[in-house]
């Protein structure tokens, strides 16, 4: 069986949602991990180290929690177009995972955070995304504990299996089926757009 891999890449904790394939909507089969870490350095030499020792940490987390099965595909979601001040080193986290995974032969997608979101929500409200987000994924069973940097990674990689034609978490994608969750806003099913 193989697995798809979300990321949510940051500078100080990284959040990582393992999804098998046959994962039939069920939430407990997602396994999830956030990889904390100290603070990347401000001195360019320093920083290299750091971003590719935390960059290897990222992709060593992330087979484990594979658990030996073979990855498919890693979302990565996409560079925030805020808090400039922060995306140069961002941006530079996930050049050096790229790189690793693109030296191992790996298949690395972006995913736009905005279109996995709206995936999800079916519409985007002007502000608190994130919280709202946050809500819904944790309000599924065995969801419930995890933390903002897993639920990015888990909506990353939802987006990614959604693309592939796999079944997704999706607002009100059953609304014309007979299905006994259509009157939900929100189910675990397939992506019908």
């Amino acid at each position: 069986m193989t697995v798809i891999i979300g990321l949510d890449l940051s500078l100080t904790s990284t959040g990582i949602c393992c999804l098998p394939l046959d994962w039939d909507c069920t939430p407990s089969r997602c396994r999830v991990e956030t990889v904390p870490y100290k603070r990347t350095p401000h001195c360019d030499t320093e920083r290299a180290a750091r971003l590719a020792t935390v960059a290897r940490r990222i992709i060593a987390a992330a087979q484990e929690l594979a658990d030996g099965k073979g990855i498919t595909a890693w979302g990565i979601e996409s560079l925030p177009t805020h808090n400039a001040h922060a995306v140069v080193p961002l941006a530079e986290l996930h050049g050096c995972v790229r790189l690793l995974l693109h030296d191992r032969g790996q298949q690395v997608v972006t995913v736009p955070q905005a279109s996995a979101r709206k995936l999800l929500l079916g519409t985007l409200p002007r502000k608190d995304v994130k919280e709202i987000v946050r809500r819904v994924v944790t309000h599924f069973d065995g969801c419930g504990a995890w933390g903002p940097d897993e639920v990015d990674a888990f909506v990353a990689v939802n987006w990614l299996v959604s693309e592939d034609g796999g079944v997704a978490l999706a607002a009100g994608a059953a609304r014309n089926l007979a299905h006994p969750l259509a009157s939900q806003p929100f189910f675990w099913g397939a992506n019908s757009e």
